[in-house]
Protein backbone atom coordinates (compact mmCIF):
# COMPACT_ATOMS: atom_id res chain seq x y z
CA UNK A 1 0.00 0.00 0.00
CA UNK A 2 1.26 3.58 -0.83
CA UNK A 3 2.12 5.68 2.11
CA UNK A 4 1.32 9.70 1.76
CA UNK A 5 3.92 11.68 2.86
CA UNK A 6 1.14 13.83 4.26
CA UNK A 7 -0.30 13.36 7.84
CA UNK A 8 -3.71 13.35 7.10
CA UNK A 9 -6.77 14.19 9.81
CA UNK A 10 -9.42 10.89 11.40
CA UNK A 11 -12.78 10.91 9.87
CA UNK A 12 -13.99 11.15 13.38
CA UNK A 13 -12.28 14.65 14.21
CA UNK A 14 -13.80 15.84 11.39
CA UNK A 15 -17.73 16.27 12.94
CA UNK A 16 -18.28 19.74 11.66
CA UNK A 17 -17.46 18.55 8.70
CA UNK A 18 -19.04 14.78 8.14
CA UNK A 19 -22.57 16.31 6.69
CA UNK A 20 -20.39 17.89 3.36
CA UNK A 21 -17.59 14.69 3.38
CA UNK A 22 -20.73 12.13 3.19
CA UNK A 23 -22.54 13.97 0.70
CA UNK A 24 -19.98 15.14 -1.49
CA UNK A 25 -17.47 12.29 -1.80
CA UNK A 26 -20.17 9.53 -1.85
CA UNK A 27 -22.92 8.52 -4.19
CA UNK A 28 -25.99 7.10 -3.21
CA UNK A 29 -24.91 3.49 -4.05
CA UNK A 30 -21.66 4.02 -1.98
CA UNK A 31 -24.02 4.59 0.59
CA UNK A 32 -26.28 1.62 0.12
CA UNK A 33 -23.41 -0.26 0.08
CA UNK A 34 -22.18 0.86 3.30
CA UNK A 35 -25.62 0.08 5.25
CA UNK A 36 -25.63 -3.30 4.00
CA UNK A 37 -21.85 -3.94 5.11
CA UNK A 38 -22.99 -1.89 8.76
CA UNK A 39 -26.48 -3.77 9.52
CA UNK A 40 -28.60 -0.68 8.36
CA UNK A 41 -32.19 -1.44 9.27
CA UNK A 42 -34.32 1.69 8.50
CA UNK A 43 -35.82 3.19 6.16
CA UNK A 44 -33.72 2.99 3.17
CA UNK A 45 -34.31 6.41 1.60
CA UNK A 46 -31.16 8.58 0.45
CA UNK A 47 -32.02 11.43 3.21
CA UNK A 48 -32.07 8.72 6.06
CA UNK A 49 -29.12 7.00 4.78
CA UNK A 50 -27.14 10.26 5.03
CA UNK A 51 -28.09 11.07 8.69
CA UNK A 52 -27.47 7.63 9.41
CA UNK A 53 -23.71 7.45 8.56
CA UNK A 54 -23.28 10.76 9.71
CA UNK A 55 -24.99 9.91 13.58
CA UNK A 56 -23.13 6.10 13.01
CA UNK A 57 -19.29 8.08 12.02
CA UNK A 58 -19.76 10.03 15.81
CA UNK A 59 -20.41 7.50 17.75
CA UNK A 60 -18.16 4.73 16.33
CA UNK A 61 -14.93 5.31 15.79
CA UNK A 62 -14.57 1.96 13.71
CA UNK A 63 -17.39 2.75 11.34
CA UNK A 64 -15.78 6.05 10.68
CA UNK A 65 -12.17 4.95 10.46
CA UNK A 66 -13.48 2.35 8.02
CA UNK A 67 -15.42 4.78 5.91
CA UNK A 68 -11.81 6.59 5.88
CA UNK A 69 -10.36 3.90 4.66
CA UNK A 70 -12.61 3.45 1.87
CA UNK A 71 -12.25 7.28 0.84
CA UNK A 72 -8.72 7.11 0.85
CA UNK A 73 -8.59 3.94 -1.47
CA UNK A 74 -11.43 5.79 -3.61
CA UNK A 75 -9.57 9.55 -4.11
CA UNK A 76 -6.00 7.73 -3.92
CA UNK A 77 -4.34 9.90 -7.25
CA UNK A 78 -5.77 13.06 -6.60
CA UNK A 79 -5.02 12.84 -2.94
CA UNK A 80 -1.22 11.78 -4.46
CA UNK A 81 -1.28 15.07 -6.97
CA UNK A 82 -2.41 17.71 -4.33
CA UNK A 83 0.33 16.20 -1.61
CA UNK A 84 2.56 18.25 -3.91
CA UNK A 85 1.93 21.20 -2.89
CA UNK A 86 2.08 22.94 0.28
CA UNK A 87 0.75 26.24 1.91
CA UNK A 88 -0.99 29.18 -0.45
CA UNK A 89 -0.20 26.89 -3.55
CA UNK A 90 -3.18 24.20 -2.49
CA UNK A 91 -5.78 26.82 -3.34
CA UNK A 92 -4.56 26.83 -7.30
CA UNK A 93 -4.01 23.16 -7.57
CA UNK A 94 -7.94 22.75 -6.09
CA UNK A 95 -9.20 25.57 -8.30
CA UNK A 96 -7.45 23.29 -11.37
CA UNK A 97 -9.08 20.01 -10.02
CA UNK A 98 -12.82 22.03 -9.71
CA UNK A 99 -12.51 22.52 -13.17
CA UNK A 100 -11.36 18.77 -14.48
CA UNK A 101 -14.55 17.92 -11.85
CA UNK A 102 -12.80 16.09 -9.46
CA UNK A 103 -14.34 18.53 -6.81
CA UNK A 104 -15.30 15.56 -4.08
CA UNK A 105 -11.67 13.73 -4.18
CA UNK A 106 -10.06 17.16 -3.94
CA UNK A 107 -12.14 18.46 -1.26
CA UNK A 108 -11.42 14.77 0.85
CA UNK A 109 -7.30 15.11 0.07
CA UNK A 110 -7.16 19.25 1.47
CA UNK A 111 -9.82 17.94 4.23
CA UNK A 112 -8.02 15.43 5.67
CA UNK A 113 -4.22 17.08 5.19
CA UNK A 114 -3.14 18.25 8.75
CA UNK A 115 -0.83 20.70 7.68
CA UNK A 116 -3.57 22.94 5.58
CA UNK A 117 -4.15 26.02 7.44
CA UNK A 118 -8.06 26.85 8.53
CA UNK A 119 -8.64 29.44 6.19
CA UNK A 120 -7.69 27.56 3.45
CA UNK A 121 -10.30 24.62 4.49
CA UNK A 122 -12.89 27.51 5.07
CA UNK A 123 -12.50 28.59 1.57
CA UNK A 124 -12.60 25.52 -0.01
CA UNK A 125 -15.78 23.99 2.12
CA UNK A 126 -17.48 27.53 1.48
CA UNK A 127 -17.00 27.05 -2.36
CA UNK A 128 -17.99 22.97 -1.90
CA UNK A 129 -21.25 24.14 -0.06
CA UNK A 130 -21.81 26.59 -2.35
CA UNK A 131 -21.85 24.30 -5.19
CA UNK A 132 -24.30 21.93 -3.82
CA UNK A 133 -26.65 25.16 -3.54
CA UNK A 134 -26.07 25.85 -7.11
CA UNK A 135 -26.35 22.15 -8.28
CA UNK A 136 -30.24 21.81 -6.66
CA UNK A 137 -31.02 24.88 -8.23
CA UNK A 138 -30.22 23.36 -11.68
CA UNK A 139 -31.75 20.28 -11.06
CA UNK A 140 -35.08 22.13 -10.26
CA UNK A 141 -34.76 24.14 -13.37
CA UNK A 142 -34.01 20.90 -15.06
CA UNK A 143 -36.79 18.75 -13.90
CA UNK A 144 -39.25 21.74 -14.80
CA UNK A 145 -37.70 21.89 -18.14
CA UNK A 146 -38.03 18.52 -18.72
CA UNK A 147 -41.64 17.79 -17.80
CA UNK A 148 -42.69 20.12 -20.11
CA UNK A 149 -40.88 19.25 -22.71
CA UNK A 150 -42.41 15.36 -22.24
CA UNK A 151 -45.58 17.13 -22.20
CA UNK A 152 -44.77 18.59 -25.61
CA UNK A 153 -43.68 15.29 -26.99
CA UNK A 154 -46.65 13.48 -25.93
CA UNK A 155 -48.70 16.18 -27.42
CA UNK A 156 -46.38 15.92 -31.22
CA UNK A 157 -46.54 12.43 -30.90
CA UNK A 158 -50.21 11.91 -30.73
CA UNK A 159 -50.98 14.72 -33.65
CA UNK A 160 -48.83 12.53 -35.83
CA UNK A 161 -50.36 9.44 -34.90
CA UNK A 162 -53.59 10.98 -35.77
CA UNK A 163 -52.20 12.58 -39.08
CA UNK A 164 -51.01 9.24 -40.37
CA UNK A 165 -53.94 7.51 -39.87
CA UNK A 166 -55.84 10.12 -42.19
CA UNK A 167 -53.13 9.66 -44.12
CA UNK A 168 -53.95 5.76 -44.21
CA UNK A 169 -56.85 6.22 -45.04
CA UNK A 170 -56.81 8.47 -47.63
CA UNK A 171 -54.56 6.21 -49.33
CA UNK A 172 -56.69 3.41 -49.01
CA UNK A 173 -59.42 5.54 -50.74
CA UNK A 174 -56.95 6.85 -53.63
CA UNK A 175 -55.82 2.99 -53.83
CA UNK A 176 -59.99 1.95 -54.08
CA UNK A 177 -60.21 4.49 -56.84
CA UNK A 178 -57.55 3.62 -58.83
CA UNK A 179 -58.70 0.10 -58.86
CA UNK A 180 -62.13 1.28 -60.24
CA UNK A 181 -60.75 3.23 -62.85
CA UNK A 182 -58.21 -0.46 -64.04
CA UNK A 183 -61.90 -2.00 -63.87
CA UNK A 184 -63.36 0.46 -66.08
CA UNK A 185 -60.20 0.54 -68.30
CA UNK A 186 -60.04 -2.96 -68.65
CA UNK A 187 -63.49 -3.13 -69.78
CA UNK A 188 -63.25 -0.44 -72.62
CA UNK A 189 -60.06 -2.66 -73.47
CA UNK A 190 -62.28 -6.05 -73.42
CA UNK A 191 -64.96 -3.85 -75.68
CA UNK A 192 -62.53 -2.84 -78.00
CA UNK A 193 -61.06 -6.61 -78.89
CA UNK A 194 -64.77 -7.83 -79.00
CA UNK A 195 -65.49 -4.78 -81.29
CA UNK A 196 -62.16 -5.91 -83.47
CA UNK A 197 -63.29 -9.56 -83.75
CA UNK A 198 -66.68 -8.20 -84.78
CA UNK A 199 -65.10 -6.38 -87.58
CA UNK A 200 -63.19 -8.97 -88.95
CA UNK A 201 -66.40 -11.09 -89.03
CA UNK A 202 -68.31 -8.29 -90.97
CA UNK A 203 -65.96 -8.23 -93.58
CA UNK A 204 -65.91 -12.18 -93.98
CA UNK A 205 -69.44 -12.59 -94.28
CA UNK A 206 -69.84 -8.91 -96.30
CA UNK A 207 -71.39 -10.92 -99.21
CA UNK A 208 -73.79 -13.29 -96.97
CA UNK A 209 -77.10 -12.98 -96.51
CA UNK A 210 -76.79 -12.13 -92.97
CA UNK A 211 -75.24 -8.69 -93.28
CA UNK A 212 -77.60 -6.61 -92.37
CA UNK A 213 -77.92 -8.26 -89.22
CA UNK A 214 -73.93 -8.18 -88.31
CA UNK A 215 -74.77 -4.67 -89.10
CA UNK A 216 -77.28 -4.36 -86.57
CA UNK A 217 -74.83 -5.92 -84.54
CA UNK A 218 -72.04 -3.79 -85.04
CA UNK A 219 -74.15 -0.44 -84.56
CA UNK A 220 -75.16 -1.84 -80.79
CA UNK A 221 -72.25 -2.76 -79.87
CA UNK A 222 -70.79 1.27 -81.21
CA UNK A 223 -73.29 2.72 -79.00
CA UNK A 224 -72.42 0.34 -76.12
CA UNK A 225 -68.82 1.57 -76.29
CA UNK A 226 -70.32 5.16 -76.76
CA UNK A 227 -71.36 4.58 -73.54
CA UNK A 228 -68.73 2.81 -71.63
CA UNK A 229 -66.67 5.76 -72.60
CA UNK A 230 -69.04 8.15 -71.38
CA UNK A 231 -68.73 6.08 -68.26
CA UNK A 232 -65.09 5.83 -68.83
CA UNK A 233 -64.96 9.98 -68.92
CA UNK A 234 -66.56 10.38 -66.20
CA UNK A 235 -64.44 7.81 -64.04
CA UNK A 236 -61.87 9.91 -64.95
CA UNK A 237 -63.53 13.03 -63.75
CA UNK A 238 -64.24 12.02 -60.71
CA UNK A 239 -60.71 10.79 -60.69
CA UNK A 240 -59.50 14.20 -61.58
CA UNK A 241 -61.76 15.67 -58.89
CA UNK A 242 -60.30 13.35 -56.03
CA UNK A 243 -57.04 14.13 -56.85
CA UNK A 244 -57.32 17.30 -56.84
CA UNK A 245 -59.43 17.25 -52.69
CA UNK A 246 -56.75 15.26 -51.86
CA UNK A 247 -53.98 17.86 -52.81
CA UNK A 248 -55.59 20.68 -50.65
CA UNK A 249 -56.03 18.02 -48.12
CA UNK A 250 -52.71 17.62 -47.88
CA UNK A 251 -51.49 21.33 -48.71
CA UNK A 252 -53.96 21.88 -45.38
CA UNK A 253 -52.25 19.37 -43.23
CA UNK A 254 -48.86 20.77 -44.00
CA UNK A 255 -49.87 24.04 -43.20
CA UNK A 256 -51.01 23.13 -40.14
CA UNK A 257 -48.04 20.78 -39.34
CA UNK A 258 -46.13 23.58 -37.26
CA UNK A 259 -48.79 25.35 -35.26
CA UNK A 260 -47.85 23.79 -31.44
CA UNK A 261 -51.58 24.57 -30.24
CA UNK A 262 -53.66 22.81 -32.82
CA UNK A 263 -56.24 20.53 -31.09
CA UNK A 264 -55.98 16.87 -31.17
CA UNK A 265 -59.59 16.78 -32.49
CA UNK A 266 -58.86 18.92 -35.71
CA UNK A 267 -57.24 15.82 -37.88
CA UNK A 268 -58.19 15.69 -41.51
CA UNK A 269 -61.60 14.48 -42.49
CA UNK A 270 -62.36 11.08 -43.84
CA UNK A 271 -62.75 11.03 -47.45
CA UNK A 272 -66.14 10.42 -48.20
CA UNK A 273 -68.13 7.34 -50.02
CA UNK A 274 -70.63 8.93 -50.83
CA UNK A 275 -69.48 11.87 -53.19
CA UNK A 276 -66.76 9.03 -54.80
CA UNK A 277 -69.96 7.23 -55.44
CA UNK A 278 -71.33 9.73 -58.03
CA UNK A 279 -74.80 9.73 -55.95
CA UNK A 280 -75.24 13.96 -56.80
CA UNK A 281 -76.90 15.16 -59.49
CA UNK A 282 -73.75 17.71 -60.31
CA UNK A 283 -70.40 16.35 -61.80
CA UNK A 284 -67.65 17.10 -59.52
CA UNK A 285 -66.74 20.86 -59.50
CA UNK A 286 -69.55 21.79 -61.03
CA UNK A 287 -70.67 25.25 -60.15
CA UNK A 288 -73.89 27.10 -59.82
CA UNK A 289 -74.31 30.79 -59.83
CA UNK A 290 -77.43 31.07 -58.80
CA UNK A 291 -76.17 30.63 -55.57
CA UNK A 292 -72.69 32.60 -55.88
CA UNK A 293 -72.17 34.43 -51.89
CA UNK A 294 -75.82 33.77 -50.62
CA UNK A 295 -75.38 32.57 -47.09
CA UNK A 296 -76.40 28.94 -46.84
CA UNK A 297 -77.78 27.55 -43.43
CA UNK A 298 -77.77 24.17 -42.24
CA UNK A 299 -79.11 23.48 -38.95
CA UNK A 300 -77.71 19.75 -36.92
CA UNK A 301 -76.22 17.19 -39.83
CA UNK A 302 -73.48 14.96 -39.05
CA UNK A 303 -70.59 16.27 -37.20
CA UNK A 304 -68.09 14.16 -39.42
CA UNK A 305 -69.41 15.24 -42.90
CA UNK A 306 -69.10 19.13 -41.62
CA UNK A 307 -66.22 19.64 -43.98
CA UNK A 308 -67.74 17.71 -46.56
CA UNK A 309 -71.04 20.16 -46.45
CA UNK A 310 -68.80 23.24 -46.63
CA UNK A 311 -67.08 21.91 -49.69
CA UNK A 312 -70.56 21.19 -51.19
CA UNK A 313 -71.89 24.23 -50.66
CA UNK A 314 -68.66 26.82 -51.05
CA UNK A 315 -66.70 24.51 -54.04
CA UNK A 316 -69.99 23.38 -55.96
CA UNK A 317 -71.88 26.09 -55.60
CA UNK A 318 -69.90 28.89 -54.45
CA UNK A 319 -72.23 29.95 -51.65
CA UNK A 320 -71.29 30.73 -48.36
CA UNK A 321 -71.73 27.79 -45.54
CA UNK A 322 -73.23 28.44 -41.82
CA UNK A 323 -74.22 25.97 -39.84
CA UNK A 324 -75.78 25.67 -36.23
CA UNK A 325 -75.49 22.25 -34.31
CA UNK A 326 -79.27 22.07 -33.36
CA UNK A 327 -77.77 23.08 -29.50
CA UNK A 328 -80.20 25.31 -27.81
CA UNK A 329 -78.37 24.91 -24.27
CA UNK A 330 -77.75 28.51 -24.75
CA UNK A 331 -80.87 29.56 -26.19
CA UNK A 332 -82.44 30.91 -29.61
CA UNK A 333 -81.18 34.13 -30.06
CA UNK A 334 -78.04 32.66 -31.90
CA UNK A 335 -79.95 30.54 -34.32
CA UNK A 336 -82.37 33.61 -34.23
CA UNK A 337 -79.37 35.74 -35.96
CA UNK A 338 -78.01 33.14 -38.20
CA UNK A 339 -81.69 32.49 -39.90
CA UNK A 340 -81.91 36.27 -40.26
CA UNK A 341 -78.78 36.74 -41.92
CA UNK A 342 -79.38 33.48 -44.39
CA UNK A 343 -80.77 33.58 -47.77
CA UNK A 344 -81.62 30.17 -47.24
CA UNK A 345 -81.64 28.00 -44.55
CA UNK A 346 -82.23 23.66 -44.93
CA UNK A 347 -82.97 21.51 -41.75
CA UNK A 348 -81.89 17.50 -41.50
CA UNK A 349 -84.91 16.29 -39.62
CA UNK A 350 -83.37 12.29 -39.05
CA UNK A 351 -80.57 14.31 -37.09
CA UNK A 352 -82.36 16.89 -35.02
CA UNK A 353 -84.56 17.33 -31.94
CA UNK A 354 -87.85 17.99 -32.29
CA UNK A 355 -87.58 21.39 -30.79
CA UNK A 356 -84.98 22.32 -33.10
CA UNK A 357 -87.36 21.20 -36.17
CA UNK A 358 -90.16 23.32 -34.53
CA UNK A 359 -88.24 26.46 -33.83
CA UNK A 360 -86.11 26.64 -37.47
CA UNK A 361 -89.53 26.38 -39.04
CA UNK A 362 -91.41 29.43 -36.50
CA UNK A 363 -88.41 31.46 -37.18
CA UNK A 364 -88.08 30.72 -41.09
CA UNK A 365 -91.61 32.00 -41.48
CA UNK A 366 -91.98 34.91 -38.99
CA UNK A 367 -89.07 36.01 -41.38
CA UNK A 368 -89.95 34.97 -44.56
CA UNK A 369 -86.98 32.87 -45.15
CA UNK A 370 -87.05 29.56 -47.63
CA UNK A 371 -86.40 26.55 -45.27
CA UNK A 372 -86.22 23.17 -46.71
CA UNK A 373 -86.45 20.35 -43.96
CA UNK A 374 -84.51 17.00 -45.26
CA UNK A 375 -85.57 13.49 -44.27
CA UNK A 376 -81.39 12.28 -44.11
CA UNK A 377 -78.53 14.23 -43.71
CA UNK A 378 -76.52 13.14 -46.50
CA UNK A 379 -74.57 14.81 -49.39
CA UNK A 380 -76.91 13.23 -52.40
CA UNK A 381 -80.04 15.05 -50.34
CA UNK A 382 -78.11 18.20 -49.58
CA UNK A 383 -76.95 19.02 -53.20
CA UNK A 384 -80.35 18.14 -54.92
CA UNK A 385 -81.69 21.07 -52.29
CA UNK A 386 -78.92 22.95 -53.56
CA UNK A 387 -79.77 22.47 -56.88
CA UNK A 388 -83.58 23.18 -56.54
CA UNK A 389 -82.47 26.33 -54.85
CA UNK A 390 -80.41 27.37 -57.38
CA UNK A 391 -82.55 26.75 -59.92
CA UNK A 392 -85.46 29.20 -57.65
CA UNK A 393 -82.82 31.50 -57.26
CA UNK A 394 -82.28 31.91 -61.39
CA UNK A 395 -85.40 32.21 -62.00
CA UNK A 396 -86.37 35.27 -59.79
CA UNK A 397 -83.02 37.09 -60.99
CA UNK A 398 -84.38 36.38 -64.59
CA UNK A 399 -87.90 37.68 -63.48
CA UNK A 400 -85.89 40.58 -62.10
CA UNK A 401 -84.07 41.42 -65.04
CA UNK A 402 -87.12 41.18 -67.41
CA UNK A 403 -88.89 43.80 -65.00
Amino acid sequence: MTIFKRIRRPLATLEDFLCPVIGTCLTLKELQKMARRFHYEGDPSPYNLHTWLIRTCKKSPFVAKQVQKFLTEKYRPIMRRLDEFEGEAVLPAWEKAVQEGQVAGAFWAILTRLDVSNHIIEQVFGEVHMMSHLQAAEVRTELKSFDSLRKENDQLAQRLQKARLNLERLRSAQEELRRRLAQKEGGVRQLQRQLAQTTQALQAQENRHDLALLERENKELQRENKILRGQLSQERLHRANFERRLENLRQKERQKRPATSLPATQALPEVCAAALAGGCPLGPGEKCNGLCNKHILLVGGLEKLVPYYRGLVEGDFGAIFNRHDGDFRQGHSRLAGMVKKAHAVICPVGVNSHEACLCVKKLCKRLKKPCVMLPKAGLGGLKETLVELAQKESLAQEKDLLQ
